[in-house]
């Protein structure tokens, strides 16, 4: 598709698309409205991690980061976010979200609510569930080590406190008193050096234990807060314009889409490239649409307003019939459709009358002996036509032709229907009434039924120098144009082209050209007159000024 072909599907579809965006706009405007106030609430956590010697620091910063990103999971956890809850007695819990801040050790906690004093609470809450939370889960680590050094220490105290008991009873004498002096001072040597030993062993365990709670000091990952949530004074949301904007702006798109897709699904032919593309046939004529007309005189167009640009369109289709066949003149042109209501008896009306302003003799043939209209359209007598022209023996041709308000111009009616169209439009008879009618004039237009519907048409074209298809520009469908064209080449009927009847007149449109050029050749003659008038009045003005003009006066 080509940029002229976008311009002109946005030129077609501009209102579809303004309807798209006032209509989310306007749906996303007045539900923004309803929505009440929304408040945001904003702690922010610092993270002092543990250095782990032997990292390199691009080890540590890997470190840092996936740490961050771990603790923002645990706050979203469902294990911070239930104590909270339980915490603060709350029903439900608001919108948390959390979030690392980029290049720092600070995470953020956000909490959406549309009460102010609750998302405070909530934001500060989830703060401390999740500090204390993580010094549970650092200190497990060491927990059992702990466990074991403090049951072995208590077990040493108990162990010096019995052994030192026992040590001052044996040097008060009160044990001991049937032994000999020697084996008591023995028995005292003893005890102080199992005394010495409990305490050496104490004191290691002790250094033990201070090293390990240096060791959870610097291997724990602290968390503190930086900054606490304030009261929300304003609310964040819900933002009116931009979520009018955006809605909008899916409404566009929504719209766009539906225009694209109306448009693939649109199987009718509208332009003359279509034509060209599906049937290979040239377009000979572009017929804007005419207006609803106050009477059928007014449907001659070419005869009642021979100024508008579809009767100069018109004008425009006979002489590219004229040179569409320079060789070999089409003298017998049939005028039909794929499909009724096409518009191909205004055709040919409009046609004959063109052509007849030329100069040439015409006569037009309602041989559309199912529904014929021509009468109608000239408002003449339908009461003996081609139909007694056809049974009557030796007709006299005159008889027949009715004379129109158009010089040159006659006109054959249908006459009365017959119950065999087909046979009748197929018979010699026919033929010899077609060779009377060339004998009489310079060219014989035939109206005949569509295409598709009957075999008339095909029947007919056979015995013509030439055939015209009439398209309705946006309601005829590619297949019933196809078929038509197909039906007509089987015959070996010779289409010499199209007429795309119909057309949407606007301000780029079809006729607007013809129309401006010949508005604006008046009204610039008219503008041309008036600015000569008014350049002679300053000139006569300026004279008059003069001294010796004055003075000549």
């Amino acid at each position: 598709m080509e940029l002229r072909q976008y311009l002109a599907l946005a030129r077609k579809w501009w209102w579809l698309a303004v309807l798209g965006m006032v209509l989310a706009g306007g749906t996303a405007y007045l539900v923004t409205a309803s929505m009440p106030p929304v408040y945001q609430a904003r702690t922010v956590l610092m993270i002092d991690q543990a250095r782990t010697p032997g990292y390199t620091d691009y080890t540590s910063i890997l470190t840092s980061q996936r740490l961050a990103d771990t603790y923002v999971e645990v706050i979203r956890s469902r294990t911070v976010l239930e104590t909270v809850q339980r915490n603060l007695g709350l029903p439900y819990l608001p919108a948390v979200s959390a979030s690392a801040i980029r290049d720092t050790q600070l995470l953020q906690i956000t909490t959406t609510d549309v009460d102010p004093v609750r998302a405070q609470a909530v934001c500060n809450e989830t703060a401390a569930v999740f500090i204390r939370y993580n010094d549970e889960t650092q200190r497990s680590r060491f927990a059992s080590s702990r466990q074991s050094l403090e049951t072995q220490m208590a077990q040493l105290t108990k162990d010096i406190e019995a052994t030192t008991q026992n040590l001052e009873a044996y040097k008060r004498g009160a044990v001991g008193a049937g032994l000999s002096e020697e084996a008591r001072q023995a028995e005292i040597k003893r005890l102080e050096n199992i005394l010495v030993q409990y305490q050496n062993s104490y004191a290691g365990l002790l250094r033990n234990y201070e090293s390990l709670r240096l060791s959870e000091a610097q291997m724990v990952n602290t968390v503190t807060v930086v900054e606490a949530a304030e009261l929300p004074r304003y609310p964040v949301g819900p933002n009116r314009l931009t979520n009018t904007l955006l809605a909008a702006a899916v409404g566009l798109l929504l719209a766009g889409g539906l225009a694209f897709l109306i448009e693939y699904l649109d199987d009718t032919l509208k332009t003359s490239e279509d034509i060209q593309a599906v049937l290979s046939l040239p377009t000979l004529g572009s017929i804007a649409r005419i207006n609803p007309a106050q009477s059928l005189a007014d449907t001659l167009i070419v005869a009642a307003h021979p100024k508008s640009h579809i009767a100069e369109a018109y004008r425009v289709l006979r002489t590219n019939i004229e040179f569409s066949s320079v060789d070999k003149p089409v003298r017998t042109l049939m005028v039909t459709s794929s499909s009724p209501t096409e518009g191909k008896s205004t055709t040919v009306a409009n046609l004959g009358i063109a052509m007849a302003e030329a100069g040439k003799q015409v006569i037009i043939v309602d041989s559309d002996l199912r529904r014929p209209v021509l009468h109608k359209l000239f408002q003449v007598s339908n009461g003996a036509g081609l139909t007694t022209l056809l049974m009557t023996d030796t007709p006299k041709l005159e008889e027949f032709l009715t004379p129109t308000a158009v010089e040159n111009l006659h006109l054959v009616t249908s006459g009365p229907i017959p119950p065999n169209p087909a046979e009748l439009l197929g018979s010699q008879r026919m033929a010899r009434a077609i060779q009377l009618l060339q004998e009489h004039a310079d060219v014989v237009l035939f109206d005949s039924p569509p295409a598709l519907a009957v075999t008339d048409a095909a029947v007919l074209g056979a015995r013509m120098d030439g055939a015209l298809l009439v398209v309705d520009a946006g309601a005829t469908r590619r297949g019933e144009a196809e078929r038509a064209r197909e039906a007509l080449a089987q015959v070996g009927v010779p289409l010499v082209g199209v007429v795309l009847n119909r057309l949407k007149t606007g301000r780029h449109g079809y006729g607007y050209y013809y129309y401006y050029y010949y508005s604006s050749e008046g009204e610039g003659k008219k503008r041309r007159r008036r600015k000569k008038a008014r350049s002679g009045n300053r000139l006569t003005r300026l004279l008059a000024r003069l001294p010796f003009v004055r003075q000549g006066a």
